[in-house]
């Protein structure tokens, strides 16, 4: 899942710190692909030790991990990521390498796109978490949990709150963008249909389709990680 579609399944907690917490992971490797932040590496945390602040960033940074286990191991994730997959490669057969990865990648945000189209207060919000306490203090707070000095993270974090990037998902321009910036940082170079009109086309038409699913899916995804 990506940033929206996380703060999605707990937006109904009034909790900035978790919430910074839970998109913590992404923002990471958004900043620098090299750190791998990890449930099973982050250091012990000592409840009596630990400030609430400290204990709810811990927490959404696990809430995320179990977030993306349920909703990786979903039929709704298998099934659409199939479907993305099939249609790449009806449409441009050899031209789509890697094409359950791009399927992937592409499913996670065109969910956001649909979450914020169907409810655009989902932004406000969470920008108004993000921005609820000072940078520096998140800074600290992802330096211990990823157990790796990241002195520039403090820039990266306000410009990525000042930019608001997360409201251009409503864009396909910007959507295209993205992908096609994560698909060539793995090595992917073959991109050249994800700027042809069929590519817009049929990726339209399976929006259309996918935002009929999306909202009771998620709402089942949800279910499953309260029972967690």
């Amino acid at each position: 899942m990506n940033f929206i579609s996380h703060f999605y399944l707990d937006r109904h907690l009034n909790d900035s710190s978790f919430f910074t917490g839970v998109s913590t992971p992404d923002l990471v490797s958004v900043f620098d692909r090299t750190i791998r932040l990890k449930a099973r590496k982050m250091p012990l945390l000592m409840e009596n030790e630990a400030t609430p602040d400290e204990i709810s960033f811990y927490q959404g940074v696990l809430r995320h991990f179990e977030g993306d286990r349920i909703f990786h191991t979903s039929t709704f994730f298998e099934e659409e990521t199939g479907r993305i997959n099939e249609i790449l490669h009806d449409a441009f057969g050899d031209q789509v390498e890697r094409g359950f990865f791009i399927a992937h990648i592409l499913f996670e945000l065109l969910l956001d796109k649909i979450l914020i189209q169907h409810d655009s207060s989902l932004l406000t919000e969470f920008y108004h978490h993000l921005t609820a306490r000072p940078v520096k203090e998140y800074v600290r707070l992802t330096e211990w949990v990823t157990r790796v000095p990241m002195p520039s993270y403090d820039g990266f974090l306000k410009k990525f709150i000042r930019k608001r990037y997360l409201y251009r998902y409503t864009d396909w321009e910007h959507v295209i963008y993205i992908l096609k910036r994560i698909v060539m940082g793995v090595g992917i170079q073959k991109v050249e249909y994800l700027h042809s009109s069929t590519f817009l086309n049929e990726m339209l038409a399976y929006e259309s389709e996918l935002s009929m699913r999306s909202i009771p899916s998620m709402a089942n995804l949800n279910d499953q990680l309260c029972k967690v």
